[in-house]
């Protein structure tokens, strides 16, 4: 049988985890972003790097970051559902 239902304390600390992983993932790929465009580095594996990062790993920062706050608000949401119903409202 599959529970029903969450601890709500838990699901308030997941959310405001998603939260912080959120603008932590935020900042990496700023600071990322900025100190190599202000980095005077130049050669193959400059070049690999920099069309790596612009075409690929910047992306999937941006969408792990997009994903971690889409999903700590549908936490958040659903635990006030639960809070709602629970509270008789």
């Amino acid at each position: 049988m599959s529970m029903i239902g969450a601890n709500l304390e838990q699901m308030l600390t997941l959310a405001v985890t998603f939260e912080r992983d959120a603008a932590a993932v935020g900042e990496l790929r700023a600071r990322i972003t900025n100190t190599l465009a202000s980095t005077s580095w130049t050669g193959r594996v400059s070049d690999t790097f920099r069309d790596q990062w612009n075409s690929q790993f910047s992306s999937t920062l941006g969408q792990l970051q997009d994903a971690l706050v889409n999903n700590a608000r549908v936490v958040r949401a659903t635990s006030d559902g639960i809070n709602a119903v629970a509270n008789g409202g």
